[in-house]
């Protein structure tokens, strides 16, 4: 699979996840859960389509290797939704959640400070922010990168414990979910771990990773580097959409069954009306063509 084509699609599917969740709050169903779960849609989104190397060749004509900034920048936004996600699921009294928060993104402006100063303070390449093989000779861009993979591993980690305690003993749906994102969570450690070896060899030893990945499972370094992170972000973001959009698809599905059985159970109910008109509340056509799915399932339950 093309780089390019993997990130934005994993991008869109993102977007679509944010919009959804936007319709929700829109709908009044509003949980202090939603802004960080938005937060975490919209800008893994946009941390992948800024990735992209057909997007990478736009963004550096304003600057060298300025979509890698920029899609680190948006990745570190997402661990800061995550953190929140975890203190508000952590249901912990308002007040110290918003107080705990406030740190948390003192943190996060800290750490984009730094990366930014550093990032500037170098002479990244033209095209792909590509890196390996100038870590030795250009420490600032070692920094950026060890400062990135930090704010990003202790979220990853917090995420990680937050889903393993959640999955004994919850329901089907938020179990499911709380899978979806340990899953990603391993595959971010795999990809954090990987750059973090990958650097420390290259400032200890001078030996580089993969120079250039021409697909994203070219081999195993290209497969760390630019599958691991889709795949992950693509698993955490269906991890937190799973348990609120999967009951209300079971529930659309059990409607239409529903609905489908009504409509073999009508020429039995129309022959039991004609012989029997006093066993019906309703006429034969009225009793097989409700218009809720709650209604289609008491009048099957009264079949």
């Amino acid at each position: 699979m093309g780089v390019s084509a993997l990130f934005l699609s994993t991008g869109l599917v993102a977007f679509v996840i944010a919009g959804y969740r936007g319709v929700l709050r829109g709908r009044g169903r509003r949980k202090p859960t939603d802004i960080p779960l938005m937060v975490i849609a919209l800008a893994s989104g946009f941390a992948l389509v800024f990735l992209a190397p057909a997007v990478q060749a736009i963004e550096s004509t304003l600057a060298p290797s300025l979509g890698r900034l920029l899609s680190n920048v948006c990745t570190l936004v997402t661990a800061f939704g995550l953190l929140q996600l975890r203190l508000h699921v952590s249901h912990g009294p308002a007040e110290q959640v918003r107080a705990k928060v406030r740190i948390r993104l003192i943190i996060l402006l800290i750490a984009v400070a730094v990366m930014g100063v550093m990032f500037f303070a170098s002479n990244p390449p033209t095209g792909r922010g590509i890196f390996t093989g100038l870590y030795r000779s250009q420490p600032t861009l070692a920094v950026c990168t060890l400062v990135y993979t930090s704010y990003l591993g202790s979220a990853v980690v917090d995420l990680a414990a937050l889903a393993l305690r959640s999955i004994r003993g919850a329901r089907a749906w938020l179990r499911l979910g709380m899978i979806l994102m340990t899953a990603g969570c391993l595959l971010f450690a795999g990809y954090l771990i990987e750059k973090v070896v990958g650097v420390v060899g290259e400032l200890v030893n001078g030996s580089t990773a993969e120079p250039f990945c021409p697909s994203a499972f070219a081999t195993v370094g290209c497969t760390f580097a630019i599958a691991m992170p889709a795949f992950a972000v693509l698993l955490v973001i269906l991890g937190t959409t799973v348990p609120t959009l999967g009951p209300r698809l079971e529930h659309l599905t059990r409607g239409l069954w529903h609905r489908r059985s009504l409509r073999r159970l009508r020429p039995l109910w129309e022959i039991l009306h004609e012989v029997l008109p006093d066993t019906g509340l309703t006429t034969p056509d009225d009793a097989l063509s409700p218009s809720l799915t709650g209604e289609a399932s008491e009048r099957l339950y009264r079949r």
